[in-house]
């Protein structure tokens, strides 16, 4: 199959699936509505009815955001003006690619753990509805979700070991070893390009990992398997023998989620919105956005699995050869019926 394949039938199946998107974006809203109405709570607290509140109604002052921050609790402390916009992404990416998701505020960290654990539930009716081919009703879809949930968990668990050990192990072990051959380096482009060559390689192992978990949970549906550590180095295994396919259709995914977020950049409102208007304007385009990431988080899924389907799959032997393989047709070898092989399933075992 070509990448081009990939993408046109994960694409069809996405949209066969649309409904998903919708389900998913409202459990997103929902479970984002318990620390955003934390925080506005405090908000709430800090201004009351004083004349600060009324100077904000016509748009940010970092005076009230300086005094705010200063006695801010744990959870309220994470508020930013960055957290509004595009600049939430920037801030995410940035935690992402150096490494800091595992040293943020405690109490985002929980929530941020609990998405995790929500996606990994929905992720399994996901995937199941990719192989079914069909749109799934909302029962069928939970139903799919329980059924996979912990053979997934199990998944994600050994996965997120892996971005540990890139993130504080591999990571500042390379950054330590640039540091020590740039020592005494005085051209600074020679000090940019070991950096540059450190950050692809942390990418490179993060993209792995993130691939080899998609395609072990494409594994675990297509062929029903269990085993967790098994699956999970079946994939990689996969990614290893088909390297310019696997990343070929890794790379033009990203591509597209790229192009989403340029698009949300240009569009995204700031924190300037003094009216509700304004605000509900914000927020449509805000959960526009989410929407987009959640249908390239299924194209993700569906391409890939397509592509993992046809990587995996057996091809049919031609007609020429089934018949030339036939007891008793001329050019035939075979002096008589060939004993036939009871099949063997051993029972997988489960890690």
């Amino acid at each position: 199959m070509s990448l081009r394949a990939a993408l046109r039938t994960g694409i069809r199946q996405v949209n066969k699936n649309r409904r998903v998107v919708f389900w998913i974006l409202v459990a997103n809203f929902l479970l984002a509505l318990i620390p955003t109405s934390l925080i506005s709570i405090a908000i709430e607290d800090s201004l009351g009815e004083s004349l600060m509140a009324e100077r904000l109604a016509n748009g940010y002052d970092d005076i009230w955001f300086r005094e705010f921050s200063a006695d801010a609790g744990d959870l309220a402390s994470t508020f930013h003006p960055t957290t509004a916009g595009w600049g939430a992404l920037l801030d995410s990416f940035d935690r992402f690619f150096t490494g800091q998701l595992f040293g943020i505020n405690s109490a985002l960290f929980a929530f941020g753990v609990m998405y995790a654990i929500l996606w990994t539930f929905l992720s399994g009716g996901i995937f199941r509805a990719f192989k079914k081919g069909i749109p799934s009703t909302l029962a069928e879809f939970a139903n799919d979700s329980a059924d996979l949930f912990w053979r997934f968990l199990r998944l994600a668990f050994l996965v997120g070991i892996g971005y540990w050990v890139v993130y504080q192990q591999v990571g500042p072990r390379l950054g330590n070893l640039v540091e020590t051959l740039n020592r005494e380096t005085i051209d600074e482009r020679v000090d940019f390009l070991w950096n540059l060559a450190a950050t692809a390689l942390v990418l490179l192992l993060l993209a792995v990992l993130n691939l080899t978990s998609d395609y072990a949970k494409s594994l675990m549906v297509l062929e029903s398997r269990r085993s967790s550590l098994l699956v999970a180095a079946k994939a990689l295994g996969l990614a290893i023998k088909n390297p310019v396919k696997v990343l070929g259709l890794y790379g033009a995914l990203v591509l597209i989620g790229i192009l989403f977020f340029l698009i949300y950049s240009a569009a995204a409102p700031g924190v300037g919105q003094s009216s509700w208007l304004g605000v509900l304007a914000a927020l449509l385009v805000g959960q526009l956005y989410i929407a987009s990431r959640i249908w390239t988080r299924m194209l993700f899924y569906a391409s890939q699995m397509e592509l993992c389907r046809a990587l995996t799959t057996a091809p049919e032997p031609s007609r020429v050869e089934a018949v030339s393989s036939t007891p008793g047709t001329p050019g035939s070898t075979s002096a008589g019926p060939m004993p036939i092989e009871q099949p063997q399933d051993p029972e997988e075992p489960i890690a």
